[in-house]
């Protein structure tokens, strides 16, 4: 199995990082650095080039000791052009100097801001996902639009209960008013077929 050392270089600030990987140059593999991510966040990944120091025989370990010797050689871990956490090769360590480092690539990094519009569809989304399902998996195209339209009337920051995901007949209902708007059924009905258990009914 080959591999291979990089060294990604910032354009801007002339930071870099050097690291292996077990694989090809155009395997599509980037990195797996927290602090070079934050960086990337930063900048923008098309303001990161990438030099190949060394190619090899990755089982032969030719790939991590040319790494750690690169890494000792420029004292990565405490240099401060260095985006590297540590000198060790494969080492995953938070110490305090890295905390630092992703401190300092993520400083002036502009948060996006999303919309009501948004924030209300993610929530959507979320309570409609069930073992990694849409609304529309789970429920198919129709009752999934009424959950929908249901849900977008809804007060926000209930607190009365009723939000608590329902199961009846074995449907999923986001809370007790939606699934009680969808069967046409007052919220007292749905209430009662909890407390019985009628149709199968149950809180999630």
């Amino acid at each position: 199995m080959t591999g291979f050392v990089y060294r990604w270089v910032n354009k801007i600030n002339n930071k870099w990082y050097i690291g292996s990987h077990k694989g090809t140059t155009d395997d599509g593999y980037r990195h797996s650095s927290k602090v070079l991510r934050a960086a990337e966040n930063k900048y923008g990944v098309e303001n990161f080039t990438r030099k190949i120091l060394f190619e090899g025989d990755y089982k032969k370990d030719q790939i991590k000791n040319k790494e750690a010797t690169l890494l000792q050689q420029h004292n990565a871990a405490n240099n401060p052009m260095s985006y590297n956490m540590t000198n060790i090769v494969g080492a995953n360590c938070v110490s305090e100097q890295t905390k630092q480092k992703i401190s300092v690539a993520n400083k002036g990094r502009k948060l996006k801001t999303r919309s009501a519009k948004t924030r209300r569809n993610m929530s959507l989304a979320q309570l409609g996902k069930r073992k990694g399902k849409t609304y529309e998996e789970i429920y198919g195209p129709e009752l999934a639009a009424k959950l929908r339209k249901t849900r977008s009337k809804s007060k926000i920051g209930n607190t009365n209960g009723r939000r608590q995901p329902v199961q009846i007949n074995d449907i999923i209902y986001p809370s007790i008013r939606e699934a009680a708007s969808v069967l046409k059924k007052d919220t007292t009905t749905i209430w009662k077929w909890l407390k019985t258990g009628q149709h199968r009914a149950k809180r999630c």
